[in-house]
């Protein structure tokens, strides 16, 4: 789930079915808002986010696993509070070019045209509000990415992997050899330290 950073009593929250749900009164009530097109009983809602200053922007990701022919939509935008839904992740494919499912979205509070997405095959980046995605994995290990975090004062994106920590990297003018692990739970730790 996920609350609207501008307003807090707006709560969004999916379920295993691929349904959405919205509270406006800080989730004492909730709703189901209009289905997400062609993924109900398909895939999972994983991914959350509501824009920092348009609570009526959130976007969706629904994770299902394995190719679909046709392929199915797996990325969401709404603009008027799920109301309606425009599919926006056909950019985010697997080297086969299918379509994979996103576990994770991050805004950038600071530059909400800026969005990272956390997937099966790594990290994408969208700098158009989300029309359009470029992978985003230089320096990261080849691992699912099981969430994300996003640092707007220090430009930091902190990706969680499955079975292989967390990694943060510098999203602004550094390079992608800046990719350190966070999380010093691994035989891969550095023993850098901020």
């Amino acid at each position: 789930g996920a609350f609207a950073p501008s307003d807090p009593n707006v709560a969004w929250v999916g379920d295993l079915a691929g349904r959405v749900y919205r509270s406006a009164d800080g989730g004492d009530t909730w709703g189901q808002v209009t289905p997400l097109p062609s993924v109900d009983g398909v895939g999972e809602v994983d991914a959350i986010a509501v824009h920092p200053t348009t609570p009526g922007t959130v976007l969706v990701g629904v994770y299902a696993q394995g190719a679909f022919v046709p392929p199915i939509e797996l990325l969401f935008r709404t603009i008027d509070s799920g109301v309606s839904w425009t599919h926006i992740g056909a950019d985010i494919q697997d080297a086969a070019g299918h379509r994979v499912g996103v576990r994770a979205i991050e805004f950038d509070r600071m530059n909400p045209d800026r969005l990272f997405a956390g997937t099966d095959v790594g990290v994408w980046v969208s700098t158009n509000g989300g029309t359009s995605w470029a992978v985003f994995n230089e320096g990261l290990p080849n691992a699912r990415v099981a969430d994300l975090t996003y640092e707007p004062r220090r430009q930091l994106l902190r990706a969680g992997l499955w079975g292989r920590g967390v990694y943060e990297r510098h999203v602004g003018a550094a390079t992608a050899k800046d990719v350190r692990l966070h999380v010093r739970t691994s035989t891969l730790d550095d023993g850098w330290n901020q």
